[in-house]
């Protein structure tokens, strides 16, 4: 197998809008429960980015991940969106769950690479 293949497919899971799918079920249902999937869907992805060396796909991913959701959110977005995710707007919620996501994620990838260093000691 080549050897950005394995990238190329993580950042293809990460393309996924999970950000948007979330917010929409928290919307449309009226539960929070569709972060879940979400969290966990990222912490896959970012398990196999950091554990093959390429934290790179992580970060890059965030940015597909992002770009995705804001795509779906630009095209379904209602005027109801607007009042729902106070004191936030629907963008501005995305951006702070993909900032968040994001965030951990960089601590992830820090806290590896020390305990990976630690460990080849």
């Amino acid at each position: 197998m080549k050897r950005w293949t394995v990238p190329a497919f993580l950042l293809l899971f990460y393309a996924f809008p999970f950000v948007f799918l979330a917010m929409y079920g928290d919307y449309a249902l009226g539960t929070m429960a569709f972060y879940l999937p979400l969290t966990v869907a990222w912490s896959v992805l970012c398990f196999f980015s950091v554990r093959r060396g390429q934290p790179w796909v992580a970060l890059l991913g965030n940015l597909v991940s992002f770009l995705s959701s804001r795509a779906f959110l630009l095209a379904i977005q209602g005027e109801r969106w607007e009042t729902y995710f106070k004191p936030f707007t629907p963008m501005g919620f995305l951006l702070a769950v993909s900032l968040l996501a994001l965030g951990a994620q960089v601590v992830w990838i820090f806290f590896d690479r020390k305990k990976c260093a630690a460990f080849s000691k």
